[in-house]
């Protein structure tokens, strides 16, 4: 049996008003039966958008069992969140996103 199911995947690279050129990668899983209870609706999600040419330049929300739901800024301290639903951590992504890097093109 698999560990979890791939329900969601996508990588691309923007322009931004900053100037910089940005690759967001996001994947979404549901995670299968007996570890589905141990992950937020039963999903595994790590999304990232980083700039192209400073890797270490980045946004980061994912979640995993150690460190429950987080993100992350560049190479600050994780900050832990609670959990909401998968639309309201996708809201959090995209306006950290816009707050590091810009309107993204």
């Amino acid at each position: 049996m698999k560990e979890a199911i791939l329900l969601y995947h996508k990588k691309g690279r923007f322009s931004t008003s900053s100037g910089k050129m940005i690759i967001i990668e996001m994947d979404i899983w549901l995670v299968s039966e007996p570890k589905r209870h141990l992950y937020p609706d039963g999903l595994k999600f790590g999304w990232i958008a980083c700039n192209r040419d400073n890797p270490e330049e980045r946004v980061l929300i994912d979640y995993n069992l150690k460190k429950g739901f987080h993100y992350h800024l560049d190479q600050e301290l994780i900050v832990k969140l609670e959990w909401v639903s998968l639309e309201k951590a996708l809201d959090l992504f995209y306006r950290k996103v816009h707050e590091k890097f810009g309107d993204i093109f």
